[in-house]
């Protein structure tokens, strides 16, 4: 399944079972979305910890504040998680994925 699909995917999981204001279903979208626009809309399954890293560096050096990369790193990690669950992923590549501190 590609990144985008998931991504949907996951945000009606978000809003409908796990109940989460619209607010934080936006803002997990966003992080979705921006990993995405890193690793680009490929296969979930392909998507690897090199590719999270590559993409969080990309943020550190856009400027993103640390509160910032460990929102996005915390979405990440609760998507892999879900994409494993669901059969989506084989693995999840975001367990090693450090945030900052």
């Amino acid at each position: 399944m590609r990144l985008s699909e998931a991504s949907e995917s996951y945000g009606a999981h978000l809003a409908r079972v796990r109940r989460l204001s619209p607010a934080t279903v936006r803002a997990y979208r966003a992080d979705l979305r921006s990993l995405e626009g890193a690793a680009g809309d490929s296969d979930v399954a392909d998507i690897d910890l090199e590719a999270l890293r590559d993409w969080l560096w990309r943020l550190t050096e856009g400027g993103a504040s640390r509160a910032t990369l460990a929102r996005r790193t915390a979405s990440v990690r609760g998507f892999f998680a879900w994409a494993c669950e669901e059969g989506i992923a084989r693995a999840d590549p975001s367990l090693r994925l450090v945030a900052p501190k």
